[in-house]
């Protein structure tokens, strides 16, 4: 739930909420091409929300493109050009128009239930001392292991889509700035501060 995510990270992070006008008069051309992108690709304008910390780093989440946030920390506008700013905030968007929150969301609470029906069937039964040995025909040992053998696989496959989603918002970043150069210069300050 996108408001209890605000609650939180407005309590541990200190977010600060800024509407796009107030955004637009701070950084006006990152604010100019959020807005075309967004209009470009027929979704809302996210509400922003800025992190008062230097550490410079950029995230979206939601639980549809019309309740999207994109947060982003005042790093980003401190050791990044305003061309990779561009670059960052067109990675998020990409996460909003291609709905990855979504995605990623179904993906791992799939997963998630693989690993419950394991915990519930076998895990659990076993730490509680079971019933007092199987029973002819009982399968629920059998679905249990099948169950965590298929929560095993799927955690690869999720940590492959979770890539995917990634290379398609990068994609998407070097589509509508023109520059992929700019985004990868942008990683590189991001990931080594």
């Amino acid at each position: 739930n996108p408001f209890i995510a605000d609650w939180m990270q407005n309590v541990f992070y200190k977010v600060r909420r800024v509407t796009f006008e107030e955004f637009s008069d701070s950084h006006r051309e990152v604010a100019d091409f959020v807005k075309e992108a967004c209009a470009k690709n027929n979704i809302k304008i996210p509400r922003l929300r800025i992190i008062e910390d230097a550490n410079p780093t950029a995230y979206c989440y939601g639980s549809y493109p019309a309740n999207a946030r994109v947060v982003v920390s005042e790093g980003i506008f401190k050791y990044l050009g305003i061309e990779e700013q561009k670059a960052v905030i067109a990675h998020e968007l990409g996460h909003i128009v291609n709905r990855d929150f979504i995605i990623m969301t179904i993906a791992v609470t799939l997963l998630q239930i693989l690993y419950e029906i394991y915990y519930h069937l076998l895990r659990h039964r076993r730490f509680r001392g079971g019933s007092g040995g199987r029973k002819k025909g009982d399968v629920t040992p059998l679905i249990g292991a099948i169950s965590y053998i298929l929560y095993i696989i799927g955690s690869y496959l999720v940590l492959y889509l979770s890539r995917t989603r990634e290379y398609l918002a990068d994609r998407f970043s070097a589509e509508h700035t023109g520059n992929p150069d700019q985004l990868s210069m942008a990683l590189v300050k991001i990931a080594y501060g």
